[in-house]
């Protein structure tokens, strides 16, 4: 026995090897678009190895060899399957035949990626004996004495070998000499073409199969359960034996935790939670970076290097998973040392892409669901106590009406009803956050005409600003902003929130300004005001929930519950942008400076254009 690697080779002449009609080969490259259904949905298995053996048969008599025949391998099981075959008896039924990677002749030639042939096979120590009997018993020529292993790869980890058994005569009969370099290099060639016409087919198979699994999800499928099947498909795209989902605690984002599995044998304690940096899928996940790893066995970083022993892995390919939130990784393995195709790199990382979004949607919705919770919780707990107080200062009313009031009685009285007021104001922001706040994510996204937008802001304002004896002034600028992309509601409450704002803090008879500019990447649109300022040590505590300015207007009341620009900023951010604010004195008199008093503020919103 020895294995040979020459090119493939037609030549013409007694003692060459069999020769390809050029009409076949043409046929062979189209031939596949007849066999099998074209909906991806309902191809499997059956219909490649129905595709294989119509493709097998056609090529049988050119190839001038007794029987032909083809093992896919199946990297779930680690085993070579046979799928299709030529020129056994009438009689006899499809056999059952699988081997292992590296086990007998089959299995040898696949794992060493090496031609193997042998012109006496009978006497291989190596061959399986069992069935050396069974094709003796089962060929017309009723002995078994050359044959030639290919083995082959294709596209989305299609691999196998191709088999020649008993090399035939031009009187059809079998040749004692066997099968010569150039009958292999004929073998090898025809292994390329047939795996060149079935990876069509392959492709549809695999595509079907990662559809299924994730058409079949129920949307209220649990991220476990999500994560799971996502290794499932990532797996059998891969044609390998397991696959795992790992996430970044966002608790402790030195760890990872496994989520999600498919393909292992047994449980493992250790796989469950370990160290993100000190391991390569925790590499993967951290530096969002895609790692392929042909021996698994000697790589360096492997946190887990006994489960790769317990479950024989060999090979690993690691694809990044990410999220807004979120970071994790998605592994393959094999039982076969592997050197994966660039295209089932390239849907790998597809997988990752697509199970990153479905897990950001998944933990955005639960996080939804309880913010709604407690904010309805709040939200109405705080409409009892305030339905309670202003039945107290109706009360109130209604004997100070009894006689005349004292002037403290009545400033308490309008300090109750102020803050009673305050109270029902941030009660019923509460509730508008878990009406729009917490949907913000879900933008539709809709050509906008900036101006446009801000024009009918100001208009819905304008008697508000008159009310505060406050000018509304749009720069000749915000007409000429080119066109954004944006969620036009949104964007609406954003202008709204700063514009009021500006009109609230603003000195009577002063003027809040709009303008405006941009570039190729970038609108900002500002919002000015002449009044009340902001400490430059609160630029960004303004942004935050119920936070307000520490100085107020002592000629007016301002109300206000400090949410509006917390709302203003998710939005902002939402859509890819910055808001921003810097608030400079223009007044020399140091004491109404330490009041914030005289200060000209601008909030800057920036948008990407898109």
């Amino acid at each position: 026995m020895s294995s040979r690697t020459s090119s493939f080779l037609l030549r013409s002449g007694p003692a060459a090897g069999p020769s390809l009609p050029l009409t076949t080969v043409l046929e062979l490259q189209t031939e596949v678009s007849t066999f099998g259904p074209h909906d991806i949905l309902q191809f499997e298995l059956r219909h490649i190895s129905a595709i294989l053996q119509a493709l097998i048969g056609r090529i049988g008599p050119s190839l001038q060899a007794e029987s032909l025949s083809v093992l896919l391998y199946d990297g779930a099981q680690h085993q070579l399957s046979l799928s299709a075959v030529t020129g056994l008896k009438a009689s006899t039924p499809f056999p059952k035949e699988s081997h292992s990677p590296g086990e007998h002749l089959s299995g040898r030639a696949f794992i060493k990626n090496e031609v193997i042939f042998s012109n006496n096979i009978s006497s291989e120590a190596v061959a399986d004996q069992k069935m050396v009997r069974f094709w003796e018993s089962n060929l017309p020529s009723g002995i078994f004495r050359s044959a030639v292993f290919v083995p082959f790869s294709g596209s989305l980890e299609l691999r196998g070998v191709f088999r020649a058994f008993n090399r035939l005569s031009g009187s059809k009969r079998v040749t004692l000499r066997g099968f010569s370099d150039e009958d292999i290099s004929a073998l090898k060639g025809i292994s390329s073409l047939l795996i060149s016409s079935l990876s069509l087919v392959w492709e549809k198979y695999r595509y079907g199969a990662l559809n299924k699994i994730f058409s079949s999800l129920p949307s209220a499928s649990d991220v476990g359960a999500l994560c799971s099947a996502a290794a499932k498909a990532a797996a059998q795209v891969a044609n390998s034996a397991a696959a795992i989902v790992y996430l970044i605690e966002p608790s402790d984002p030195d760890f990872l935790r496994l989520i999600g599995c498919w393909g292992l044998s047994r449980v493992y304690p250790g796989l469950s939670r370990f160290a993100a940096n000190s391991s390569l899928a925790g590499r993967v996940a951290l530096q969002q970076k895609a790692l392929f790893i042909p021996d698994l066995t000697s790589a360096p970083g492997v946190a887990n290097r006994e489960v790769a022993i317990g479950e024989g892995f060999k090979s690993c390919a690691a694809v990044p998973i990410q999220g807004a939130t979120l970071k994790g990784c998605l592994a393959v393995f094999t039982k076969d040392f592997r050197i994966f195709a660039s295209q089932t790199e390239g849907i790998l990382n597809n997988i990752g892409i697509f199970l990153g979004s479905l897990l950001q949607a998944k933990t955005e919705a639960v996080q939804t669901e309880k913010l709604t919770q407690l904010l309805e919780v709040v939200g109405h707990s705080l409409r009892r106590p305030l339905a309670a107080i202003t039945s107290q200062i109706s009360e109130l009313i209604f004997l100070l009406g009894k006689r005349p009031g004292t002037e403290e009685e009545l400033k308490i009285l309008e300090t109750l009803k102020k803050q009673k007021d305050l109270a029902a104001r941030r009660s019923e922001e509460l509730l508008f956050i878990e009406r729009g706040l917490i949907s913000v994510m879900g933008l539709n996204r809709v050509a906008i005409s900036p101006f446009r937008l801000i024009f009918q802001v100001v208009n819905r304002l304008e008697s508000f600003a008159l009310q505060n004896k406050v000018r509304i002034q749009v720069n000749d600028s915000v007409q000429r902003l080119p066109e954004i992309r944006g969620d036009y509601a949104k964007l609406d409450l954003v202008f709204e929130n700063l514009l009021e704002n500006a009109v609230k803090y603003s000195w009577r008879n002063e003027s809040v300004e709009i303008g405006s500019w941009w570039s190729d990447k970038e609108v900002r649109i500002t919002i000015s005001d002449k009044g009340l300022g902001i400490a430059e040590s609160n630029y960004t505590k303004i942004f935050e929930a119920f936070s307000r300015s520490d100085i107020l207007d002592t000629t007016r009341y301002i109300q206000g519950t400090g949410l509006g620009l917390q709302i203003v900023k998710t939005i902002i951010e939402a859509h890819h942008g910055r808001v921003w604010v810097t608030s400079t004195p223009f007044l020399g008199d140091p004491s109404r400076r330490a009041k914030l008093e005289g200060y000209a503020t601008i909030f800057t919103v920036s948008l990407p254009r898109q």
